[in-house]
């Protein structure tokens, strides 16, 4: 019998590239670059949901040792940032839409003097109306939270008129709804909620910007280094081949470090002054004030014969955005998500309405899966509680409901995955688990479940720089 060969790569365990620098701590992130008389940057948040500016009066602040600039509104061109809905004011002068948002930002000779002087700015409010939840945002009568929304750069025009607050639309459609639904023995509805959440990350976002001649030159906690020094670019005025953007080490990202260009205010500090810019938010800032997953609210309802088979589903997905939908780097703002109404089943009827809705809340953009999670949750959730209705097994359901062959006319890798997981974990269950170390050890299984989902691969975005000599 034949040796089985050794690969020195097949099969060999690879490490991390990155791994020694990072766990030895010779790794650089954007908070350990310190150019010599560089400052440090604090950013001055509301703390109303949504109010008017009245008046900004900086004399206190100012008074503070160490403080070297403090910018407004009024101090920088008036800008709206964000890709692609160019939403979001890089310093509010008008009015804030959820407690967290910029007013003003602060550059002193160190963090403690920076801090101080962000708390002592006195800024007086005019609070106005605030709308959380996002049901009662697309509801006549609501508080506008954008009253110019449809100037915006980016905003998309199939908004319908009538429909307040909403800063992203889609309709999905195949088949007859209303025909499938005649076709069906009963008919189930649910509503599902899903919550506010973080990435999770260690770093929270940060960046350096100095000024070098007429070169920009950033160090910053985001992942498309292209993408920041066009934004950058957009929002100063500023040609791309004056700026550099240095690439760095990310303390994780999980799709949030990818939105609008954080280092616009840093950089007109380091006009005003001179000098280099930190800006290192807290973490507090981070949960405040970054691009979080979204809170949904997922209707759906399904027409389903006694065997199990869905004729028909009608669903509605509903997004939370927040104050602002510039974090979402897609042309449909996210609403792809709401295009796995039907997930990986085959209902031939459906329709589904898709929202992205303006609340006073902190802006949302992007989280692993962006729109999924949240609405596959829903699905099988759903699809759980119709095997309950019909008093079905959950995984011959799914099974009925699941393609039978794909595009070649092979067996649908769907159906084989269930079967294979049910093999494997569903039955029969064993009453022990294997001890470490040998031997073995009782254990209670509380509970068991089934879903499925199909996921392809995500794209991203790579990119080179390419010198090409005369010779």
């Amino acid at each position: 019998m034949a040796a089985t060969p050794t690969f020195s790569t097949v099969g060999q365990p690879i490490p991390r590239v990155e791994g020694p620098e990072k766990v030895s701590g010779r790794a650089q992130y954007s908070a350990d670059i310190l150019p010599p008389g560089t400052l440090w940057a604090k950013n001055v948040r509301s703390p109303h949901p949504h109010a008017r500016i009245v008046s900004i009066n900086t004399a206190r602040a100012l008074a503070v040792p160490g403080v070297r600039a403090i910018l407004t509104a009024r101090d920088i061109p008036a800008k709206r940032v964000g890709r692609p809905l160019a939403d979001l004011p890089v310093l509010c002068g008008d009015r804030v839409r959820f407690v967290g948002d910029k007013v003003a930002v602060v550059a002193a000779e160190d963090a403690d003097a920076a801090e101080e002087a962000a708390y002592l700015l006195d800024v007086e409010y005019q609070e106005l109306p605030a709308v959380f939840d996002p049901l009662a945002a697309l509801e006549a009568g609501a508080p506008i939270i954008h009253p110019d929304a449809r100037s915006y750069v980016g905003f998309p025009k199939d908004i319908p008129a009538d429909i307040p607050n909403a800063c992203a639309y889609q309709v999905f459609d195949r088949g007859d709804v209303a025909e499938g639904f005649a076709a069906a023995d009963i008919v189930v509805e649910h509503t599902f909620r899903t919550q506010l959440s973080h990435q999770g990350y260690l770093e929270p976002a940060a960046c350096v910007v100095q000024l070098v001649g007429d070169r920009i030159e950033v160090w910053a906690s985001q992942k498309v280094p292209y993408s920041v020094r066009t934004d950058l670019a957009e929002a100063t005025g500023r040609p791309e081949s004056d700026i550099l953007v240095h690439p760095i080490k990310i303390g994780a990202d999980f799709g949030s470090k990818g939105g609008p260009a954080f280092p616009v205010t840093s950089y007109y500090l380091a006009r005003a002054t001179g000098r280099p810019v930190k800006l290192v938010n807290s973490q507090h800032d981070d949960l405040i004030a970054a691009s979080l997953r979204h809170p949904s609210v997922v209707t759906i309802r399904s027409g389903v014969k006694r065997d199990g088979t869905i004729t028909a589903r009608e669903g509605k997905v509903i997004f939370n955005t927040g104050a602002y939908g510039a974090y979402k780097p897609s042309p449909n703002g996210m609403l792809g998500g709401a295009g796995r109404m039907a997930s990986c089943y085959t209902i031939p009827n459906l329709h589904v309405e898709a929202y992205c809705t303006y609340t006073n809340q902190v802006p949302c953009g992007y989280m692993r899966a962006p729109g999924s999670p949240q609405v596959i949750f829903a699905v099988e959730a759903h699809t759980d509680l119709i095997a309950r209705e019909l008093g079905m097994d959950p995984v011959e359901l799914r099974e009925r409901n699941l393609p039978a062959k794909n595009h070649d006319g092979a067996e649908d890798a769907g159906r084989r995955v269930l079967r294979a997981a049910v093999q494997a974990l569903w039955n029969p269950l064993s009453p022990t688990l294997p001890r470490q170390g040998g031997g073995s050890q009782t254990a209670r299984l509380v509970g068991r479940g089934v879903g499925i989902c199909n996921r392809g691969t995500g794209t991203g975005e790579g990119s080179s720089d390419i010198t090409v000599n005369p010779d």
